[in-house]
């Protein structure tokens, strides 16, 4: 009660910490933040739009060499990676910090809803939308680079279909819009963007009212449903390709061999490049110990934000 005899309601005032890249593969209310992490995370993306940028650069001045279907996919890789690394630098911590709630009212109302809401204000819901479009728009291109390698193997002769960079340019850029339209359209009001992303940073909204994974967010359906899809593609397209380069024909009477190293590195390289490393924060999800949480949070930092094309 207050020194007017109003009986006023007020929040303890929580100290938000500094994100890390871990968070986007989080759940847990009681996060535990790092400042290893953070700065783990910050440098990494830096130096990735560095090595993107200068990738992105290199295949377009190279693009004779290969062909323009591999150049193409490659450097919308790139370029969706350095605008979602940019994103998150700048724009995954909301710069609208809600700490304190403290009304007075004279007339006995009850509200519709025993949970506040705030009405939307800042640029954290457009943060938000922009992160889920270009990470999913990441790994459409990746799904589609290893869609490219699987037809490159499957047809040996005629190579890429003609149409296939015009459809790759419709499937890389529109599909992600319309998973985040229908994002937006279905969980977002002005009156209630909490629906929609999160209080605390710039993402997609996963918990409900008692802080508990609500698979009806669009944390699921909206980035895990369609990103695990795209990486089970990929898995199969990487054991295809691994089978492809280690398997010999006996036919060939050929004294040149590609050392087991080199078939290794290759593998690796391609499973950099089909977003495989995120395998690591669906680990991090369904772990609850603590320290292990912990190491899964260093290890998915440290491969999903150093990763260059």
């Amino acid at each position: 009660m207050n020194p007017s005899g109003h009986v006023v309601c007020s929040c303890k005032p929580k100290k938000f910490g500094k994100a890390n890249f871990a968070i986007l593969m989080t759940f847990d209310i009681n996060y535990q933040y790092s400042e290893a992490l953070h700065w783990i995370s910050i440098v990494g993306c830096a130096l990735s739009v560095l090595g993107l940028s200068v990738t992105a650069v290199y295949q377009i001045m190279t693009r004779k060499s290969r062909g323009s279907s591999p150049t193409l996919l490659v450097v919308n890789i790139c370029m969706s990676m350095t605008v979602f690394y940019l994103l998150f630098i700048f724009g995954i911590n909301n710069p609208v910090q809600h700490l304190n709630v403290t009304k007075l009212s004279g007339q006995n109302i009850v509200p519709e809803t025993d949970h506040h809401k705030y009405p939307d204000e800042g640029p954290c819901t457009a943060f938000t939308a922009l992160l889920q479009y270009f990470l999913l728009a990441t790994f459409t291109w990746n799904t589609l680079y290893g869609i490219n390698v699987f037809l490159l193997f499957k047809n040996k002769v005629s190579g890429t279909p003609p149409w296939f960079s015009k459809v790759s340019l419709a499937i890389g850029w529109v599909l992600p819009a319309v998973i985040v339209g229908i994002s937006l359209g279905s969980t977002y009001s002005v009156k209630d963007p909490l629906g929609y992303r999160q209080e605390e940073f710039c993402w997609l909204a996963s918990l409900d009212h008692k802080q508990k994974f609500n698979m009806g967010k669009p944390m699921f359906w909206g980035f895990l449903l369609p990103l695990m899809l795209m990486m089970l593609s990929n898995t199969g397209i990487l054991l295809y390709f691994s089978h492809n380069i280690c398997r010999t024909n006996p036919n060939l009477n050929s004294s040149r061999t590609t050392p087991l190293k080199k078939k290794i590195l290759s593998s690796f390289s391609l499973a950099l490049m089909l977003g495989l490393s995120w395998v690591t924060g669906y680990i991090l999800i369904i772990t609850h110990e603590k320290n292990l949480k912990l190491i899964l949070s260093v290890v998915f930092c440290l491969l999903n934000t150093t990763q260059v094309c």
